[in-house]
């Protein structure tokens, strides 16, 4: 497929026109296509960051990226105590709320909303705090919508699955 890198930074990737016409008969209509697409690929690259197969140049920005997470985050060996589970500094929450993905991460044991990959610091939250913020202050249970990836972790898992496994 053909790209063309814009002036604003962006990328325009040629798609085949069956291939949108079934996502947006899938989707309907009023979806936002590209916002879909860059979610799809964003959740791709963080679940297989730690896979063998990338280049030798990322991975020594994976490494680059661990020192800057512990001098941004704090300790790992700290973190935020969610009833009986423990986060680790370095945490990533994630909640999907109609088709957007939103972030937050523990950072020197609070958790704070992420913005364009960047920690927020301007306050912190408890994880239902959190995910009602998300919803538009609307009730949540935290466990049941909030999935969560510690610094250890490869992959996402919902946060009362990571409750009963304690």
């Amino acid at each position: 497929m053909d790209t063309a890198v814009s002036s604003n930074g962006t990328v325009g990737i040629n798609l085949p026109a069956d291939l949108y016409a079934e996502f947006i008969l899938r989707k309907g209509e009023s979806v936002d296509v590209t916002s879909w697409i860059i979610s799809v690929i964003k959740d791709y690259l963080e679940r297989t960051k730690h896979d063998e197969y990338w280049c030798d140049s990322y991975k020594e920005r994976i490494a680059d990226d661990l020192l800057r997470d512990v001098n941004l985050f704090g300790d790992p060996k700290y973190g935020y105590q969610w009833s009986t589970l423990f986060l680790p500094n370095g945490t990533r929450i994630r909640m999907q709320y109609k088709g957007a993905y939103h972030y937050a991460v523990v950072s020197n044991e609070k958790i704070v909303v992420m913005e364009n990959e960047s920690p927020l610091f301007e306050g912190h939250y408890s994880p239902s705090e959190f995910a009602s913020q998300v919803a538009n202050n609307t009730q949540r249970n935290a466990w049941r919508d909030l999935w969560i990836k510690r610094p250890m972790d490869r992959d996402w898992t919902l946060a009362d699955e990571l409750r009963r496994q304690q």
